[in-house]
């Protein structure tokens, strides 16, 4: 009988350590998840303060060294490898915004990094953002953001690809101008040879004016 109730009190030592460990553990997660909530809150009380130009109350004078664009998208460090060669635009650009776009998608978790609204125009030609007919852009499946040489144009361009457009929440079309109705129409038909035609997104939206 002895015996038992010493086995017995033994157990219930063990479990209380269990428990105990438990309870540090979780309480050591607990204040990592409130550091990284306020971190985070400083973050986007910066970004506004930067955009609006209005200070937010839960900003902190003491911790004006978190900023935005370094903190969580990191330092733009503009390519020299092109330099001189009339993509010294692109390459720069290049350099930075597939990366920065992949450290915010990793932080919200997503596989692509996801636009609640993405807001398109389109040309007489039927392109959308620099996806022009006929460039190299629309046949690119993995990078988010790339350079596009734009022949008809002489020159080059920064451009969202279809994977990243397609994971937007929703995309808006604005098309204004009476000129470019019947092309508008010929893309709404899923004319293959206008590069508008192929958006994808969670909804598309169209708003035609002119």
């Amino acid at each position: 009988m002895a015996d038992d109730l010493e086995a017995l009190v033994q157990k219930l030592l063990k479990r209380v350590e269990t428990l105990e460990a438990e309870l540090v553990l979780a309480q050591e997660q607990l204040a990592a998840a409130k550091r990284e909530i306020a971190r985070k809150d400083q973050i986007i009380a910066a970004l506004q303060q930067r955009l609006f130009g209005s200070k937010s109350e839960r900003y902190h004078p003491d911790q004006e060294e978190l900023d935005f664009g370094e903190d969580v998208l990191g330092k733009f460090e503009p390519s020299s490898s092109n330099q001189g060669n009339g993509e010294d635009t692109a390459g720069g650009k290049r350099a930075g915004s597939p990366k920065r776009l992949r450290k915010l998608a990793k932080l919200a978790g997503e596989p692509c990094f996801v636009h609640d609204l993405t807001l398109l125009g389109m040309g007489d030609d039927g392109h959308t953002a620099s996806l022009f007919p006929g460039t190299t852009a629309l046949g690119e499946n993995e990078r988010w953001v790339i350079e596009n040489h734009v022949p008809q144009l002489d020159t080059w361009r920064i451009t969202f690809t279809y994977p990243l457009i397609a994971a937007s929440r929703e995309v808006l079309f604005l098309v204004n101008g009476a000129n470019k109705h019947p092309r508008a129409k010929e893309v709404l038909t899923g004319d293959p040879a206008f590069p508008a035609s192929a958006i994808t997104a969670g909804k598309v939206w169209w708003m035609i004016g002119g």
